[in-house]
């Protein structure tokens, strides 16, 4: 059912679309305590990472934490 005011259409019982997740943040939400990956240093998305582990801090409690290691590339474990 539509309902038509001034220059907007009301639709009723519109889907919400399902909300998008990064690469990094469903490879986050894989791991169990004590896992880690690493993240190449060419990887595009290496920087929002950190992004990714405060949203899930905040909305899920799970802490992360990371380290450059001495390759270059970053390591982040699941720690709680």
């Amino acid at each position: 059912m539509k309902i038509h005011h001034h220059n907007y259409t009301i639709d009723k019982d519109f889907p919400v679309p399902m909300k998008r997740t990064t690469k990094h943040e469903n490879m986050l939400r894989k791991l169990e305590v004590g896992d880690s990956f690493l993240i190449p240093v060419d990887d595009p998305y290496a920087k929002s990472v950190g992004g990714c582990m405060s949203k899930l801090k905040l909305r899920h409690d799970l802490h992360f934490v990371s380290r450059t290691m001495d390759c270059g590339s970053r390591r982040v474990w699941r720690f709680k």
